[in-house]
């Protein structure tokens, strides 16, 4: 029986862009898809493709602390109310969505299809390679799904499906068994499942003479290691975006001979020397997908008085960039002045000894070490202890202010 690759009512990243203009998130939950803009996090003049390590590095870290903001508003998110949001930040730090349909890049005509229409909901996502490659089963067969959810991707499933149309007839290709829909609209491709083997030295008879089929419709092609496949002894091309057409003149025998020959030759090259390393399609685990949990919100004060329960003593931790100052000995943060006085009325009221004078050891700065961001100010939290005891064995907890 067929598992869905997200368990029912999960709510799952299954993958993003960390662009110049904005970072997306694209999110999954019961067969919906919704995709979440964010500020960006890389410089105007930033190159996310040439910039150095520590950069790459910040880059990434604050791309993930967008997807930790997202997560503290999982159980608000609503998958029904549009296909895109846009994560905003209060004036207070906190976060808001904001929903709104965004129309996507226009595909292909009805008139120009190449296989029947099949909705997105009647297909069972056994597998995320990513938010736009996945595997599946439809009417129980196994299936290769390449789904548009931006415009980026929109536009380069359109040219996959052109990449097919190009290449029909000539026994090249796996079969195209449906375009996907979702609301009435065109958003990917199905076709067969992808198995086989990858293209080894043996083959490379039977590769040349692909590429000369393909080159004898005036088509250009992409050779790759990580393109060619071998069925049954029979030659199959993937990452068909890649197919353009041929101008003629000079520039034609230029074009063919880097994109053809001269790749095909340093391809076998390599493959004469080493085995090709490249897995296939079926063999790449899910490496995108992050299930994510609710959690505390961060950041947003607690709306609780925790204090007034008199059965826990309160320990205060703060950052260690909050501001602390000396009593004594000992460091105490700011915060904890207004516990001391909470406590010493409340034990004047029931004729005990003030806790700033019996107990005050009790109140220690505790440092968490949390992802920070410029933009907001440090969190600080509550320790709860219970009185019972105070051995080793008590059992601590802590709510994010």
């Amino acid at each position: 029986m067929a598992v869905d690759a997200i368990p029912p009512h999960v709510t799952a990243y299954v993958g993003g862009e960390n662009d110049l203009d904005c970072c997306l998130y694209a999110l999954w939950r019961d067969g919906q898809l919704l995709v979440l803009q964010a500020p960006p996090v890389l410089s105007a003049h930033e190159d996310p493709t040439s910039f150095d390590t520590a950069s790459r590095e910040r880059s990434t870290s604050e791309f993930r602390f967008g997807l930790e903001k997202i997560a503290a508003l999982v159980h608000k998110l609503d998958f029904n109310r549009a296909n895109w949001a846009y994560l905003a930040t209060r004036t207070d730090g906190s976060f808001n969505v904001i929903y709104k349909n965004k129309p996507l890049h226009p595909m292909i005509s009805p008139g120009n299809l190449l296989a029947p229409l099949v909705e997105e909901a009647e297909i069972i996502t056994t597998k995320f390679i990513s938010c736009e490659q996945r595997q599946g089963l439809w009417n129980g067969t196994e299936v290769d799904i390449m789904i548009g959810w931006n415009d980026q991707w929109m536009k380069l499933v359109e040219r996959e499906i052109e990449g097919h149309r190009c290449l029909r007839g000539l026994d090249l290709t796996f079969e195209v068994l449906g375009h996907v829909t979702r609301d009435g609209q065109i958003i990917g491709i199905m076709t067969e499942s992808a198995t086989g083997r990858m293209v080894e030295y043996p083959d490379r008879a039977a590769v040349y003479d692909a590429i000369t089929k393909v080159q004898s419709r005036g088509l250009v092609y992409s050779v790759q290691e990580s393109n060619i496949m071998i069925v049954d002894g029979k030659v199959r091309l993937l990452s068909l975006a890649s197919i353009r057409k041929i101008r003629s003149g000079e520039e034609h025998a230029t074009t063919v001979n880097r994109f053809h020959w001269d790749a095909l030759r340093k391809l076998f090259e390599k493959l004469f020397q080493y085995p090709n390393f490249m897995p296939p399609l079926q063999c790449i685990r899910q490496q995108t997908i992050k299930i994510l949990a609710p959690v505390p919100p961060l950041y947003k004060p607690l709306a609780t008085n925790l204090a007034s329960n008199p059965l826990f003593k309160i320990f205060v931790f703060a950052s260690a960039s909050s501001s602390l100052v000396r009593k004594g000995s000992a460091r105490q943060p700011i915060t904890s002045r207004a516990l001391e006085h909470y406590h010493t009325s409340h034990a004047q009221q029931h004729g005990q000894r003030s806790l700033t004078h019996s107990r005050r050891h009790d109140i220690t700065p505790y440092t968490r070490h949390a992802p920070r961001s410029r933009h907001h100010p440090p969190s600080v939290g509550l320790l709860l202890r219970s009185p019972a005891s105070d051995t080793s064995s008590e059992t601590d907890s802590c709510v994010s202010l």
